[in-house]
């Protein structure tokens, strides 16, 4: 609460969430009239806050998909001022989700993995990053037995932030591996039904302008940023190599994960989280918010099956 009310807005994604519900409830297309630099004046804020491409030059567009702002876009309408709140009221439902799915000799390691983590106070409270995408995912793994509810919860994080795409493959394998083909092939079905429903509708509208924006954190030649391997180059410890030598890396990191896991009879729900989100710290922009959960998800999708399959009955 004190990070929240002591600190206005100071990040690029809490403002286009913000910005991009505005416009919605305004009765505009948000991918087709959104523009980062009067995202940022609209609250305040310096365009130097934008994320920039390699050559210098601004990434405008709106960048997320369609949930990041579809979720605010109520609160908005009815006044809220500051998205964090909202944020802030789903790392409480996190914590309280943990609280009662983990053993109990195991419960205050989760909570503190949460609530003590300085990286989610900075990155999901104090700038304001959309946990939605998590919390989807803890729901998923958590109830990866239930057939309706879980592949629901991950098409949701998947229309919420890219990171949960990274995941979305090895939560297929996962279901394959605990429910069989035919049961995984359903849930995948409703997966990507659920994923594409909110988006559709934007996509229909303006399919370039909406394509545009959510791939270009992926496939746009954005500047280096973040931690892991494209960390330790941008503070001289390595040399800096090409862009695609590090999606490489990435990309092959993950496929390894996934063959050797398939190689075991499928990956395990923990290893199913662990493995894209430990390769996203290979990529070009290895940002700490795709990892900041990885610790209390992991923990999560290890522990609380049985626990949260006995809640679920």
């Amino acid at each position: 609460i004190a990070l929240i009310a002591g600190t206005p807005y100071h990040s690029d994604g809490v403002v286009a969430q913000h910005r991009a519900a505005e416009l919605l409830i305004a009765g505009q297309h948000p991918y087709a009239t959104f523009d980062m630099i009067e995202a940022l004046g609209r609250f305040g804020l310096p365009a130097s806050l934008a994320t920039n491409f390699e050559d210098g030059s601004v990434l405008r567009p709106l960048n997320y998909p369609a949930l990041a702002f579809l979720v605010p876009a109520p609160f908005v309408a009815l006044g809220l001022h500051d998205l964090r709140w909202l944020w802030l009221a789903e790392i409480i439902g996190f914590a309280l989700l943990i609280s009662v799915v983990l053993a109990r000799d195991r419960r205050a390691w989760g909570v503190a993995g949460l609530v003590a983590s300085t990286a989610v106070a900075r990155q999901f409270v104090a700038a304001g990053v959309d946990p939605t995408w998590a919390l989807g995912t803890a729901v998923a793994f958590v109830f990866i037995d239930r057939p309706a509810v879980s592949p629901l919860a991950m098409g949701i994080a998947i229309a919420s932030r890219q990171p949960a795409w990274a995941i979305a493959p090895f939560f297929a394998l996962a279901l394959w591996r605990r429910s069989g083909r035919a049961a995984a092939l359903r849930g995948v079905a409703l997966m990507a039904a659920v994923a594409l429903a909110p988006q559709l509708p934007f996509l229909v509208l303006d399919p370039v302008a909406t394509l545009a924006g959510i791939v270009a954190p992926i496939v746009g030649p954005l500047e280096p940023h973040g931690i892991g391997l494209v960390g330790l180059a941008l503070a001289g410890a390595l040399p800096i190599l090409p862009r695609g030598v590090y999606a490489a890396l990435a990309i092959g990191a993950a496929a390894a994960g996934a063959w050797v896991a398939t190689r075991r009879g499928g990956p395990s729900p923990a290893m199913a989280i662990a493995l894209p989100l430990a390769a996203l710290l290979l990529a070009w922009r290895a940002l700490l918010s795709y990892v900041a959960f990885l610790p209390v998800l992991a923990l999560l999708a290890a522990d609380a099956r049985s626990e949260a399959t006995r809640l679920a009955r």
